[in-house]
């Protein structure tokens, strides 16, 4: 079974406390496919993204923790810059193009993490609500139509199956 996970953090965690007793755990195993589109809005330090490798290391920490869960990296390993993600998914290209002008390193987070900070204070927001609004048009318009061939080629899903979404906030 496949379940697609918003890549925070905290989401992460709540999909592994949901279906830590779906009798699927110990029958095949659940796969949570970390999906960067159905990220949260970011809303201050309590909702920054964290990188691919952070992101990794927590995957890594709940599947030695929970037998049976295994993690899927394929859609946000597809990005140019797997550790700064979270810049590609905005719909804003002029809120894109800056934040992607102030990383030092695509590699190293701790500057990015400062630079986003100060973004933050600057200008009060990463993603307004009209970005926000067009990024789940996307990811909506992504589960229905783009993700059919991912789903039955890559991915190997039948498209009858059902698509389970788990993220925080008022995503869908």
């Amino acid at each position: 079974m496949k379940v697609f996970v918003s890549p925070h953090l905290s989401t992460i965690l709540t999909a592994v406390l949901l279906l830590k007793s779906h009798p699927q755990l110990h029958d095949g195993g659940i796969t949570l496919v970390l999906y960067p589109y159905a990220k949260e809005k970011v809303l201050g330090a309590s909702t920054w993204p964290v990188s691919r490798e952070q992101l990794n290391n927590f995957a890594r920490a709940l599947e030695q923790a929970t037998p049976g869960i295994s993690f899927d990296f394929s859609l946000m390993d597809a990005f140019e810059h797997p550790n700064c993600w979270f810049i590609d998914i905005l719909s804003d290209e002029a809120q894109k193009n800056l934040l992607n002008s102030k990383v030092e390193n695509y590699n190293v987070m701790a500057p990015t993490h400062a630079m986003l900070e100060r973004h933050y204070k600057a200008h009060g927001e990463i993603e307004n609500a009209e970005g926000f609004y067009d990024r789940i048009r996307l990811l909506k318009q992504k589960l229905r139509n783009e993700l059919t061939h991912e789903m039955t080629e890559v991915m190997n899903i039948s498209p009858n199956n059902k698509i389970l979404l788990v993220t925080h906030d008022s995503i869908l």
